[in-house]
């Protein structure tokens, strides 16, 4: 691929696309599940520093892997110049999204998810601010819908979180976060929520949030075909 390093950070979604292909795509690095909405309390504290931090550590650990590896083969090879080995300009992928937990907990986020976008936008602008184009491409991975008529056990009606779940919300709050991307730019989209609309069908049973893994490994293919 051309990444050396695809980084991803998100909720269960995120790391549901990394479990059901990192077999095939074996440059996928998943990092962490913050297991919160992204608001302007959380955002500064479980997001923003710790993608960066885990950002940074992996493109040092490949830069120290292949110093050693350029030493190893200097080494081996007595006819080889002298001059210190020079690396190779390496591009590394960052994937991140947040979606599900936000309309789910709309007490973090904001009636209309203000506070939400508003640390959305913070949070993307400072990341492609640190990290150069040249270097790091980032990727926005979209909300999937909500299928609640999946979810379709007894009770689960009255359960706070599910009260919430619905295409309508999935869809004004996916609208919602494409101006805050357009806003920041240089954020590319990864876009599941249109298909995932139509894929009910592919849906964990009685499970409205999350897709089986023969649906994210088709959705990775339109955007990443060259698995191994």
């Amino acid at each position: 691929g051309i990444y050396q390093k695809v980084v991803m950070f998100g909720d269960s979604n995120v790391h549901g696309l990394y479990t059901s292909n990192h077999h095939l795509y074996p440059n996928l690095k998943f990092i962490r599940k913050p297991d919160s909405p992204v608001h302007p309390k959380s955002m500064p504290r479980l997001f923003l520093p710790k993608i960066s931090w885990f950002l940074n550590l992996t493109i040092q650990e490949e830069e120290e892997k292949e110093q050693q590896q350029r030493e190893q083969e200097q080494d081996a090879n007595t006819t080889a110049a002298t001059a210190p080995a020079r690396l190779n300009k390496r591009k590394y992928a960052l994937i991140i999204g947040s979606h599900c937990w936000d309309i789910v907990f709309p007490n973090k986020g904001g009636r209309n998810f203000e506070q939400h976008l508003q640390a959305v936008q913070e949070m993307l602008t400072a990341l492609r601010a640190t990290f150069s184009r040249d270097q790091v491409d980032i990727y926005w991975h979209s909300g999937f819908a909500l299928q609640l008529h999946v979810a379709n056990q007894p009770g689960w009606e009255q359960r706070d979180p599910l009260k919430y779940m619905s295409w309508n919300r999935s869809l004004d709050l996916w609208q919602r976060q494409e101006k805050v991307l357009n806003s920041v730019g240089g954020i590319t989209r990864l876009d599941f929520l249109h298909a995932t609309y139509l894929s009910a069908d592919y849906y964990i049973s009685n499970d409205a949030r999350h897709v089986r893994p023969e649906l994210n490994r088709h959705m990775l293919q339109w955007y990443y075909p060259n698995a191994k």
